[in-house]
């Protein structure tokens, strides 16, 4: 009855057409199919064919198929890659969505895929994974911006990514210490989602404990079911690769564990660095000692605002924040509307939460203008400005650098930041005449007993 029973499963997996089961691929016909394939036809696939992919690599190593569905789309989906810094191009440039596919991709390679786009796809991804531990804030948690952003599975699929790395900086270089840092990641990004377990087991979805039965914050698509199992699923992969790694031990003067003599920190946790993304992901990150900044220079508005929107600082809780920004428009998605309808404030309304009302940042009144007419940065949203980053002085224990913002042909704002571990000042400087600046920083009052 066994045998019977694990022969018709073989039949079944066999038998599979990938062009029938999955919704994104090459090979959709947008003037018949399904709303969603004309959405996603061949010349815009997107994260889904990268998962569907790799469930299909899975399929050949077990011998229920051809690797040439693999290769036709891992063929298409390279170009989505940027070819400095591995990141992948989502739509808007979230960056959860950055990250997503690549664990996927990584697991690939870590399973000994040898085909054609191997070569490239291991250099794309290691250079992502390197920024990825750059991009890291110190408290474990991944970067933040777009669809997705702060829900738990962001931090657990760091680990899957660094842990994959950790192995493959020994295997394939000998790099211990180049292993170390990635575990640390890895250790880092664990530790991130330790205050955000239920009593009874399972994670909050997003970073609030609002009861799941509401869905506060949550995206349309986001449920306490699915993106649980998906988190807990990433965390099984990366324990998985963790425990095939513990053969390869490394020296003795490299460790993670307080009770040995030499611990390896993590980028995140030392700096000093500014770097900029391409124009696809729109993020500056700085970090000078453990205090680290990330910037959007070109927000999409229904998620985020430009301009400074993270400051977290090492061994202090990432909700002191600011931690994310607010979107600079309504939406009709959970994320947004409910930040106007079930938040903890209710004195703030959707117009003074949005176009600018409540993010962070420098905001001028033009001359001639009512003191009311307050136009800030954050309502440059995607593709309403352009920003140029220029570094000054970086040291261990100081970190200078300029974003200048134009916003228009003739005029610019130029935000000055002196970064050191435990401060941080932002001048900004207009190119044009103004009545006055103003800084916004949202903050809510607890009233007195």
């Amino acid at each position: 009855q066994h045998v019977h029973v694990v022969s018709r499963w073989d039949d079944f997996l066999r038998s599979m057409d990938p062009v029938k089961c999955y919704q994104s691929h090459l090979h959709n016909d947008p003037t018949t199919e399904t709303e969603w394939t004309k959405k996603y036809s061949a010349a815009k696939m997107n994260n889904w064919n990268i998962v569907n992919v790799a469930g299909e690599y899975l399929r050949h190593l077990e011998g229920f198929c051809s690797i040439g569905y693999v290769e036709e789309h891992l063929a298409a989906q390279l170009p989505n890659f940027t070819e400095n810094e591995g990141l992948y191009i989502d739509p808007h440039g979230p960056m959860p969505y950055d990250h997503f596919p690549r664990i996927f991709l990584a697991t690939m390679l870590h399973r000994d895929y040898k085909g054609k786009h191997a070569e490239a796809l291991g250099t794309l991804l290691e250079r992502s994974a390197w920024l990825s531990l750059l991009m890291q804030s110190p408290t474990g948690e991944s970067p933040v911006g777009g669809r997705s952003s702060m829900h738990q599975w962001n931090d657990a699929q760091q680990c899957v990514t660094f842990e994959i790395f950790a192995h493959r900086m020994i295997r394939l270089y000998g790099d211990h210490e180049g292993a170390a840092m990635f575990r640390r990641g890895a250790r880092l990004a664990v530790g991130a989602l330790h205050d955000w377990v239920r009593p009874s087991g399972e994670f909050y979805i997003v970073k609030n404990r609002a009861d799941p039965s509401l869905r506060h914050g949550f995206e349309d698509y986001s449920f306490h079911s699915q993106y649980n199992l998906l988190a807990a699923s990433m965390l099984a992969t990366a324990f998985d690769v963790a425990i095939s790694s513990q053969s390869i031990s490394p020296p003795s003067s490299l460790s993670l564990y307080p009770a040995q003599k030499v611990i390896l920190h993590a980028p995140a946790e030392v700096g000093s660095y500014v770097f900029q993304l391409p124009d696809s992901h729109h993020k500056i990150f700085a970090n000078c000692g453990g205090l680290y900044l990330e910037i959007d220079t070109g927000a999409e508005s229904k998620y985020d605002s430009t301009g400074l929107m993270r400051v977290h600082k090492l061994g202090v809780s990432p909700l002191i924040g600011p931690t994310a920004s607010i979107p600079k428009s309504s939406s009709s998605s959970s994320t947004s509307s409910s930040i106007a309808t079930t938040g903890s404030s209710s004195s703030l309304s959707p117009s003074s939460l949005y176009n600018g009302g409540a993010s962070v940042g420098v905001g001028w009144v033009i001359p001639g203008s009512g003191d009311d007419d307050i136009i800030t940065l954050s309502q440059y949203g995607e593709g309403a400005c352009s920003a140029t980053l220029k570094v000054g002085q970086r040291a261990e224990i100081s970190l200078k650098f300029d974003v200048i913002y134009k916003i228009e042909d003739d005029k610019s704002i130029t935000e000055r930041y002196d970064v050191t571990p435990d401060l941080v000042t932002v001048t900004s400087v207009p190119s044009f005449p103004v009545e006055r600046l103003v800084c916004r920083f949202p903050a809510f009052e607890s009233s007195s007993s």
